[in-house]
């Protein structure tokens, strides 16, 4: 089963079994939806409500109702399939592109080591000779991701920013 990291379950909430979950996934309304299977301990559950709070994701699951029968999985983590996440073949989640070659006009300008979800904007982390460098992601940074080369394309925006 290739299982996919979407968050945590950090607590109860009131009485009838809804669950408090952590998440920094960078599709979250994908995987936090009515219908979805999600994977704690490697039992699945069914979402069968969901709401938010602050930054909490509000979870109640099918067949779950009091507070008992689902407060022994307070701290554990929650995986989704990659197969219910990933469209289709060209679709990818950014931190599949970790260890990919980064290419900037026709060059070697590094590989990614590691991908940063914040609110603001993703970030691709990347190094170069040793040196450690960010790259936004959107449109106007990134011209083309190969899965099968296994490299990201830069836009070539000026002298000096990567290479």
């Amino acid at each position: 089963m290739d299982e996919v990291f979407v968050g945590k379950l950090v607590n109860t909430r009131g009485l009838k079994g809804e669950v408090k979950v952590i998440s920094n996934f960078e599709r979250p309304d994908d995987v936090f939806k009515v219908g979805n299977y999600v994977y704690i301990n490697n039992r699945g559950y069914v979402i069968n409500h969901v709401s938010k709070v602050k930054n909490f994701i509000l979870l109640q699951f099918n067949g779950i109702n009091d507070i008992n029968e689902i407060e022994f999985l307070k701290g554990s983590d929650i995986y989704a399939l990659r197969k219910n996440i990933i469209d289709d073949s060209e679709d990818y989640l950014y931190s599949d592109l970790i260890g990919f070659k980064i290419k900037c006009k026709n060059q070697d300008a590094g590989e990614i080591i590691d991908f940063i979800n914040n609110e603001v904007n993703p970030l691709l982390e990347a190094t170069r000779n040793g040196k450690t460098y960010f790259i936004p992601v959107n449109s106007n940074m990134i011209d083309k991701v190969s899965l099968e080369e296994e490299t990201v394309t830069l836009i070539d925006i000026g002298e000096g920013l990567y290479l």
